[in-house]
């Protein structure tokens, strides 16, 4: 079964994911992680899986940015609390308001 972008690769590493998602922070992107216990390519409707902020800066109140580990530690996160499931991370461009990376972070095979 092929998913999105590196569908021809063997699955990335644990560095590799944590590569992509600070390319797509570096690019002013935001990341969403979706998960599906047995998608297929008609499948457009994943779920999603909730990021929380990393720290609430206490002079603003308002939520500090998120960083590429710990976007990576959440992508575990959803894995070891879903670990049958396909993860997929997608990166969104605010200024074209289109999909701009988009793959599979986790299959279900890995560490098993």
């Amino acid at each position: 079964m092929r998913f999105e972008t590196f569908a021809h690769l063997p699955p990335l590493s644990p560095q590799q994911v944590e590569a992509q998602i600070l390319h797509a922070l570096q690019q002013g992107w935001r990341v969403q992680l979706e998960f599906a216990d047995n998608p297929s390519s008609a499948d457009l409707y994943w779920k999603s899986w909730p990021i929380p902020p990393a720290r609430i800066n206490s002079l603003t109140n308002q939520p500090e940015p998120l960083t590429a580990g710990y976007l990576a530690a959440q992508v575990e996160a959803c894995a070891r609390r879903h670990p049958y499931a396909f993860i997929r991370l997608n990166a969104f461009s605010p200024a074209s308001q289109h999909t701009e990376l988009c793959f599979i972070a986790r299959t279900p095979q890995e560490g098993q």
